[in-house]
């Protein structure tokens, strides 16, 4: 009598269980609201009965759409859309929120055909963030993380809000960060998508693509550099910081190893105004380098303005990329050795470029790997 009640109880349970309503997986939610529309709000998708908030949930924001991620936010894949008339979709991630994307599903990939962008602050790594100037951030929950744009496109994944014409970029940055610090996710850039901007790169990251900062209108007036945000303290940036000037840092996050967090790839590195600085990680990509400048020839800041640096804790075995150094500075402080050639151009009337090797070290160009 007891076995019969206790397999009939067990029963009862099962069949209660089946009947309960299970939260779905595997939705595909299409983004229909109006601008800068809240992420996580239904009446903002369909279907309508909710909004991707699983890694098995894919995104999907047309273009001409722009919805905007004020808190932590999750999404197994997005597929941010481009008209052929040129028209983008664009996600923006907000100051002090994060976009976690990543699933296991080996076949799903996302596409950025428009643009993601970092709506945050400093991307200097402090642990812990101070409370109001905390990055937007992109965080990879699965390795690898794909992001790839269309043939023909040129999806961005930007750090600095020049999408779109009369947005001042002085507070726009973030952190591309790995689940945490002894997780080492990857992010896999393929296909015509860039990643640009003002950011900080604290993941393993293979570049099929290209990485570039660029600052195509300058490093802006004094008027410009002493604007702030009113609604953001401005006390902890000098006023250089407040300027057009994005920066790049690629690195490992803190308690990190730095082994685990390499930059590899077959793409392209593109400094055009800004700096781009690679720290606490290994480097061994096929990729080309081209610095460049966009300052007039009597800016003081000229040289320092489009700046490539390896600072000491990077770790470069061999290139096999060419250099091209058209104006500002190559800086290492590491070892520097390529199989690829170095082009190095001295214009009359322009920013003169320069190569910085510390002292103790060596930068040699077209010799053969060992």
């Amino acid at each position: 009598m007891q076995r019969r009640y206790h397999k009939r109880s067990v029963f009862l349970m099962v069949s209660a269980m089946a009947g309960a309503a299970l939260p779905a997986l595997g939705e595909v939610y299409e983004y229909v609201g109006g601008d800068y529309g809240a992420w996580n709000s239904s009446s903002n998708w369909t279907p309508s009965t909710g909004y991707p908030d699983d890694d098995e949930d894919d995104a999907i924001i047309p273009a001409g759409k722009i919805v905007g991620v004020y808190t932590t936010s999750t999404t197994g894949s997005i597929n941010v859309q481009q008209h052929e008339n040129g028209t983008r979709g664009v996600i923006i991630i907000n100051l002090n929120a994060t976009l976690e994307l990543g699933t296991d599903r080996s076949n799903v990939v996302s596409v950025v055909n428009g643009y993601v962008v970092f709506q945050g602050c400093s991307i200097e790594h402090t642990d812990p963030c101070p409370e109001n100037l905390c990055p937007a951030t992109l965080r990879l929950m699965y390795d690898p993380v794909t992001i790839t744009s269309d043939p023909g496109k040129n999806g961005e994944i930007r750090g600095r809000a020049n999408w779109s014409d009369g947005e001042h970029p002085a507070f726009s940055g973030g952190y591309i960060y790995t689940r945490n610090a002894d997780t080492p996710d990857k992010l896999i850039l393929e296909g015509s998508v860039i990643l640009a901007g003002h950011m900080g790169v604290y993941c393993a990251l293979e570049n099929n693509a290209t990485v570039m900062v660029d600052d195509p209108r300058g490093v802006g007036t004094d008027g410009e550099c002493d604007e702030c945000d009113e609604n953001i303290s401005c006390e902890a940036f000098e006023a250089p910081e407040l300027c057009w000037k994005d920066h790049m840092i690629l690195g490992t996050p803190i308690s990190g190893d730095p082994e685990d967090f390499p930059k590899t790839g077959t793409g392209d590195w593109i400094v055009t105004g800004g700096t781009m600085t690679f720290r606490e990680c290994g480097i061994d990509t096929s990729g080309d380098w081209t610095v460049s400048n966009p300052c007039d020839d009597d800016d003081i800041t000229g040289i320092e303005h489009s700046l490539l640096e390896f600072e000491s804790t990077a770790v470069i075995d061999c290139l096999s990329g060419d250099f091209t150094v058209f104006g500002g500075r190559l800086k290492t402080h590491i070892d520097l050795q390529t199989s690829g050639k170095l082009t190095f151009y001295s214009p009359k009337n322009a920013v003169q470029p320069e190569i910085f090797v510390a002292e103790g070290k060596t930068a040699v160009f077209s010799e053969v790997c060992p």
